[in-house]
């Protein structure tokens, strides 16, 4: 019979070993190793709630974000900038570009980042129709930071996958993204069980040195297109349109002293 080191195990489970807790749950147990800070969780998002706290009808958040993941179906998700935060405006599915085209109309998007894979033509299509908006991101194999840039009159944004995703999920841990109080309904639910579905892990490369990558088990459309959502907000750009002052009800000038994350909405007949 087996006569494993269970005193060791513990020892080394609790800490008091002088190991990591990854180093024993791969090694001795055999199992994958996941920190608590490795993927969202719903306390995460429960700290995240919170609704925009003025009227959508009359106000706009003058910088607006749009992430877009390709897919079978488009998974899309608009975020709007106030008081420090980036709210979430709407996350949705749709089939054409053509309705993205549409969606960035409806909220006043400054920047979209969306997916250059694998409806490479479809995305050109679309970044032709919205040049000044939209910019396609690319996954790339190493590097610190995002790459912006034009090539063969398009632009693009470069990325390391996991530094991406790293920064989507502080997004989410820092709080800067809030989620609306009704975040569970949205979609019939897939919103959130696809925000929790990505993992962080470590793992082995080619030469033996530890990685971290993301895994998935279920689908995270959803969540990719949160990540473009937060590639989007480090290149947001305002408009310099007229702001409302909700206490004084008027208009303002964005150099003039008030609120500079808003902007009247006038009303379309």
């Amino acid at each position: 019979m087996p006569n494993p080191p269970l005193l060791e195990m513990k020892m080394a489970m609790d800490g008091t070993l002088p190991t990591t807790k990854e180093t024993f749950y791969r090694q001795d147990l055999g199992v994958p190793w996941v920190s608590e800070d490795a993927r969202l969780t719903l306390d995460d998002l429960e700290r995240c709630r919170g609704d925009l706290p003025f009227d959508q009808s009359i106000l706009k958040c003058r910088e607006v974000v749009m992430g877009v993941d390709v897919g079978t179906r488009l998974h899309v998700v608009v975020r709007g900038f106030f008081a420090g935060r980036w709210y979430l405006l709407e996350a949705t599915t749709k089939s054409e570009f053509s309705e993205l085209d549409e969606l960035i109309k409806k909220h006043g998007v400054t920047r979209c980042v969306v997916d250059a894979q694998p409806e490479r033509r479809a995305v050109r299509d679309f970044f032709q129709r919205n040049m000044a908006e939209v910019r396609l991101c690319l996954y790339v194999p190493s590097g610190l930071t995002a790459h912006w840039d034009w090539t063969d009159g398009i632009a693009w944004v470069r990325v390391q996958r996991t530094l991406a995703m790293d920064d989507w999920l502080h997004s989410f841990k820092s709080q800067l993204f809030a989620v609306p109080d009704n975040y569970r309904e949205i979609c019939g639910g897939e919103y959130v069980r696809q925000l929790l579905a990505p993992v962080r892990v470590t793992e082995p490369d080619a030469f033996g040195q530890p990685v971290a990558t993301y895994k998935h088990t279920r689908p995270d459309d959803f969540a990719h297109a949160e990540v473009y959502a937060t590639l989007a907000t480090t290149q947001s750009s305002s408009s310099q349109l007229f702001y409302f002052d909700m206490q004084n009800h008027r208009l303002i000038h964005p150099n003039s002293p008030g609120h500079p994350d808003l902007v009247f909405k006038f009303p379309t007949h």
